[in-house]
């Protein structure tokens, strides 16, 4: 039997560590434990995101934030690791563009208002609540 420790995705309170028994194929059991992390994080992150962009637009429609707010602030309340909110970035783009495609948030890049993709923008951009919905 052979076993390794393996740290995956950071979770709220650290990293979740596992222990992969290659003999007994239990990396599947792993796979399902490290997505539910994943999916944790990014429900934390997609909440926080428009908790920040709705404050921002309360106080004026045009404002924006920058998506590094999200875990930084997230890193602040004790949320996550210190240290490790470089790590949530590629998670906040993904939920950043996904709202963007759902109609819920603007993309903007020196002031201008962005459609394209992940991969045609480049450099730092900011994002702002579409329009506060009415509920």
């Amino acid at each position: 039997m052979q076993a390794q420790s393996v740290s995956y995705w950071p979770g709220r309170t650290g990293y979740y560590s596992y222990f992969i028994l290659e003999d007994y194929g239990l990396r599947k059991l792993i796979d399902v434990n490290i997505t539910y992390s994943k999916i944790m994080a990014t429900k934390l992150l997609e909440e926080r995101l428009m908790e920040l962009v709705r404050a921002r637009y309360d106080k004026n429609p045009e404002s924006t934030i920058c998506p590094s707010e999200v875990p930084r602030t997230l890193e602040k309340d004790g949320e996550i690791d210190n240290g490790t909110w470089r790590e949530y970035m590629d998670s906040i783009r993904e939920i950043v563009y996904r709202l963007r495609d759902a109609g819920e948030l603007q993309i903007l890049q020196k002031g201008e208002v962005i459609n394209s993709g992940p991969s045609e923008v480049k450099g730092p951009f900011r994002v702002r609540l579409t329009s506060k919905p009415t509920i």
